[in-house]
C-alpha cells in the first residue's frame, strides 16, 4: 500500500482505532527532539487556499545518524489545525497530537544533516497560530 496516497484514510483508521483503544501495543517511536534543531520559518497567508503556511526546517545537531522515519508533532494552542497532518499520535504521549512525516532520501538522517517541510494550517482570521514541536523517529507507532 502507497502511504503517502493514503494517509487521509490511514489517519482516520488510526485515530478511530486510538480513541477506542483497539490498537495493538506497539514499540513508540523514539523521541529525538534533543537531537534535532527545529527552525519555523514566518507564516504566510496561500491566498487561493485561504490557509496559513510556515516552512520547517529540520537538522541533525547530534553527532550520531537518526534512524528514518523522521516525523515532526505540532502542538497546536487555539482553534487552529495542520490541514496536511498525516496522523495524530496514540502511543506517543500526549495523544491526539498532529504530526507531518518528513521525505528522507535514505533510511537515515545523518548528522549535519538537513530536512525541510512545510506545514499548512487553518483557523480562524484574526487568530494568531502557535505551536510546539516534537521530533519523533525511528519505525515506532507514533
Amino acid at each position: 500500500m502507497n502511504g503517502s496516497a493514503n494517509y487521509e484514510a490511514m489517519n482516520a483508521l488510526q485515530s478511530f482505532g486510538c480513541a477506542l483503544a483497539l490498537l495493538p501495543k506497539a514499540i513508540p517511536a523514539k523521541d529525538v527532539t534533543n537531537a534535532v534543531a527545529v527552525t519555523r520559518g514566518g507564516l504566510r497567508f496561500n491566498y487561493q487556499e485561504h490557509r496559513f503556511e510556515s516552512t520547517v526546517t529540520l537538522k541533525n545537531i547530534s553527532n550520531q545518524p537518526i534512524r528514518a522515519p523522521i516525523s515532526l508533532v505540532v502542538d497546536l494552542l487555539g482553534n487552529t489545525s495542520l490541514t496536511n497532518a498525516h496522523g495524530h499520535t496514540c502511543v506517543t504521549q500526549p495523544a491526539g497530537r498532529e504530526f507531518i512525516t518528513i521525505p528522507i532520501p535514505t533510511d537515515q538522517f545523518k548528522p549535519a544533516q538537513v530536512l525541510e517541510t512545510i506545514l499548512v494550517f487553518e483557523g480562524y482570521e484574526g487568530e494568531g497560530i502557535e505551536f510546539t514541536t516534537k521530533v519523533l523517529a525511528t519505525p515506532g507507532e507514533r
